[in-house]
């Protein structure tokens, strides 16, 4: 996490996350519980994503958020001061139950805001105002919380010379 000179120097914390828990040490705990996605049959949901395979956050199930709020607050007791919210766009494109049983073509859209409106609420219930979100998925209900990223850039765009520069000096 951050360094003490980070804090010291006026330097906040900002961590990326995702709400696809690789299999990993919590992992067991979260499947073993039912905080994920499921198929049609009740099996967890596994996707592939460009980083490998992993499960989805099932944020209708108010444990399974409750769980996910606590893995967020453990990396703000490590120095977290923020999130940069990555990874909860159209990752659910087959036949998925949620716990609130709300059909997932409804869901799609709006399970990014669940996701950024979780990771907000416990920022807010540990730092209180100090703190900052950087919302790289979201639709519409995202705008009521802090820094919206609209998007990726093409990787396919022309050399900088071809192109309107990002910035201008001063």
């Amino acid at each position: 996490m951050d360094q003490p000179e980070d804090h010291a120097s006026g330097r906040a914390g900002l961590r990326g996350q995702d709400p696809t828990d690789i299999p990993a040490t919590n992992y067991a705990e979260a499947e073993r519980n039912g905080y994920f996605l499921h198929r049609p049959d009740g099996s967890t949901y596994v996707n592939d994503w460009w980083k490998g395979s992993g499960s989805l956050i099932d944020f209708t199930n108010p444990a399974a958020k409750k769980w996910w709020q606590g893995q967020v607050g453990k990396a703000i007791a490590m120095g977290a001061d923020g999130f940069k919210d990555d990874d909860a766009e159209n990752n659910f494109l087959v036949d998925v139950r949620f716990a609130s049983g709300e059909d997932q073509r409804l869901v799609r859209n709006r399970y990014a805001v669940d996701y950024n409106h979780a990771v907000a609420e416990a920022l807010t219930e540990r730092k209180g105002k100090d703190w900052v979100l950087f919302q790289r998925c979201g639709t519409s209900g995202s705008s009521g919380l802090p820094v919206f990223w609209s998007g990726d850039n093409d990787a396919t765009s022309p050399p900088r010379t071809a192109s309107l520069p990002w910035s201008r000096p001063a």
